[in-house]
């Protein structure tokens, strides 16, 4: 005897007064589901990647302002080492005390024969004074009146110092020796009270013929300003 799935005519009943028949309804394919359930899958997969992969934004740090009011302590300096004097183009004496570095005056300097390193510049304050930045001018700015040689371009421009205060902490500092940057150059400070400062040089840039002039193989601070 042969089982058929009841109610689906067989050889056997297909036909027959009484036979079950089987009622075939609308074919229906699962293929389109299936095709948008996967597009549906792409785009969330796509989506998901963007969210996770954008570039995220970084809030820029605060900048700090570099406090450059200075100080009206009376201070005095001193240093290692001092240029001789000499004349300027003019035949006009010229002096180079450390006391130059802190005059006001950008076109005098505290200077010093050689490349300067392991010399050092000593300010010392009348009372203890908060430091929160130091400008240093680390050349010789002056255009010679006489006969216009750039001073600061012939003469070395320190690139490196070292501050270091009356406890005994101090900081390394990067200077540009670029012809065209001889301004003051802020550098901003932990907070620190102290009634001493000592700049020591680490290293210099050679300067360059000007005006038919060899280069002088001297360093040189035209000012030097605590804030």
């Amino acid at each position: 005897m042969r089982f058929d799935a009841p109610g689906v005519p067989t050889r056997g009943n297909r036909g027959l007064p009484g036979a079950p028949v089987a009622v075939v309804g609308p074919q229906w394919s699962v293929w389109p589901v299936v095709i948008t359930v996967i597009a549906g899958l792409l785009v969330l997969g796509v989506l998901l990647t963007l969210l996770l992969w954008s570039p995220r934004v970084t809030p820029a740090t605060p900048v700090v302002p570099v406090a450059t009011t200075p100080v009206t302590t009376a201070m005095t300096a001193s240093a290692t080492c001092v240029r001789p004097d000499s004349t300027d183009a003019a035949g006009v004496p010229t002096s180079y005390e450390p006391s130059q570095a802190v005059d006001g005056v950008l076109a005098t300097a505290w200077r010093c024969t050689g490349d300067g390193v392991g010399e050092s510049l000593t300010l010392t304050f009348a009372a203890p004074i908060r430091v929160g930045s130091v400008g240093i001018v680390p050349g010789l700015a002056k255009i010679d009146p006489a006969d216009g040689t750039d001073r600061y371009a012939q003469n070395r421009r320190l690139t490196a110092v070292r501050l270091t205060t009356d406890d005994g902490r101090w900081v390394t500092i990067a200077l540009d020796p670029s012809v065209g940057r001889r301004g003051l150059q802020w550098t901003a400070l932990s907070a620190t009270v102290t009634s001493r400062l000592t700049i020591t040089v680490l290293d210099s840039a050679a300067g360059t013929a000007q005006n038919g002039q060899a280069a002088n193989d001297t360093i040189a601070v035209s000012e030097i300003v605590v804030a």
